[in-house]
């Protein structure tokens, strides 16, 4: 979590929840996520999706039906998220951001607001956390992946046939040196979704020191997301200071 966008306000939270709390939850959080999203029980295959939990998981849940009460799917959605029982070294792990972003999701932004104004990210939590026994690189890999987050869930499915092409004809400029411009064509036809796509990137071509690709993917398809821009250059600043501090001896991570 950027420090300025934690500290930029205390009374309401940003349209992409970038200022909400990202402390990782577990079962024991049960009943305050359930308390806060149960309004929306009768959106809970919604909600499952936003919180990215497997599709073979959501229709074990379908299957079951607990005889058609919505209150108990939401109930076990909330258990496997809270387990970690999805991919969240791909997406995160479970915080109230994206609890906010699955109720926003589920129809009820007004609801959402209302649960990132309790939940907002202390600029203390993130010096705390960022001074603290994880270090200051484990901190950066944290926020790459919550941008990571953040980037994704801003584009659109209508925006990935543009990205694929704006990808295929800049291969010079990122590809691999081991690799053709041709064998990265190929690599990206296939791609049918945002997610995939975000996938291919992680695995292959940006890295949490190594962005570039990405900042240069929000510059041209999400010029007008100014928080989202700012919040990838606060970003860059702290490498920038990590990297500095590293090579002075300072940093012993």
């Amino acid at each position: 979590m950027s420090t300025s966008a934690a500290s930029s306000s205390s009374s309401s939270a940003s349209p992409d929840f970038v200022n909400v709390c990202d402390k990782e939850l577990d079962i024991n959080d049960f009943h305050d996520v359930y308390d806060k999203v149960r309004p929306l029980s009768a959106h809970w295959e919604q909600i499952a999706i936003s919180l990215r939990l497997r599709i073979d998981t959501i229709k074990e849940i379908q299957a079951i039906n607990f005889s058609g009460k919505a209150l108990s799917c939401l109930s076990k959605v909330l258990e496997h998220w809270l387990k970690k029982e999805y991919d969240y070294e791909r997406y995160g792990v479970p915080c109230w951001r994206r609890v906010c972003v699955a109720v926003k999701g589920g129809g009820d932004p007004a609801l959402a607001e209302d649960i990132a104004r309790t939940h907002l990210h202390s600029s203390k939590e993130t010096f705390d956390y960022e001074k603290g026994l994880g270090g200051k690189q484990q901190y950066l890999q944290d926020e790459f992946k919550m941008l990571i987050q953040l980037t994704e869930e801003s584009f659109k499915s209508g925006d990935l046939p543009d990205i694929i092409n704006y990808l295929q004809t800049q291969t010079m400029s990122f590809g691999p040196n081991k690799k053709t411009a041709k064998e990265i064509r190929e690599e990206f036809e296939h791609i049918s979704t945002i997610p995939e796509l975000f996938a291919v990137l992680q695995d292959k071509y940006v890295s949490w020191f190594d962005y570039t690709l990405m900042k240069k993917l929000v510059g041209v398809f999400l010029p007008k997301i100014h928080l989202l821009k700012m919040t990838w250059t606060s970003y860059e600043e702290k490498l920038k200071d990590y990297f500095v501090n590293s090579s002075n001896g300072s940093d012993h991570n």
